[in-house]
């Protein structure tokens, strides 16, 4: 959960996790087929069911993608919008948080997204479960990519905790300190 993967700090082609899950659809929706590792099925299954009692649904439509499914996308995008652009919207393979297992996106693949009730409940309450916005508006010279308001990652409860308290909600600056200063140092 702490691994930072960016830019600049890839996992290569070879990694995949070793304990992804099929998403189940009786606590939120979501698209079929999608796969995300079992501590974050976990809290997303926690987290979809307090949304509800809140009167909100939870949809998921995209989770985890392998190092092939992560070219593909990244070559559309560039044969779309040319390279500078697609590389503001779209991770290199091997860049891309999804392969880790530990991201989803969430409602719809647009910024309107943070206007809708899930995406409104999301940024309110996602940290008490263990996620954390991934690309928040504003902080693109950051993390390197244009605000994504659908994109979140699961990091767990303490490091969500630790995100909010001491980096004001922002997780490129969390994982790079740890990154930085504790598993370079090792």
């Amino acid at each position: 959960m702490y691994i930072l993967v960016d830019k600049n700090n890839s996992i290569g082609g070879d990694y995949a996790p070793d304990d992804l899950i099929r998403l189940n659809s009786s606590f939120y929706s979501n698209t079929a087929g999608l796969l995300l590792r079992s501590a974050a099925v976990a809290s997303l299954e926690k987290m979809a069911i307090a949304a509800r009692e809140d009167g909100i649904t939870i949809s998921v439509i995209s989770a985890y993608r392998s190092y092939s499914r992560q070219s593909v996308i990244y070559e559309q995008n560039v044969n779309r919008m040319g390279r500078e652009a697609a590389d503001k919207v779209s991770a290199r393979p091997g860049h891309s948080q999804h392969q880790l297992g530990f991201a989803a996106d969430f409602g719809m693949l647009s910024n309107a997204f943070a206007q809708t009730a899930e995406g409104i409940w999301l940024a309110a309450n996602a940290s008490r479960f263990g996620w954390s916005l991934s690309y928040p508006d504003g902080y693109e010279e950051i993390t390197g990519y244009t605000w994504e308001s659908w994109h979140y990652r699961y990091v767990g409860v303490e490091l969500a905790e630790f995100i909010d308290k001491y980096f004001d909600g922002i997780q490129q600056y969390a994982l790079q300190f740890i990154h930085e200063h504790v598993i370079m140092k090792q």
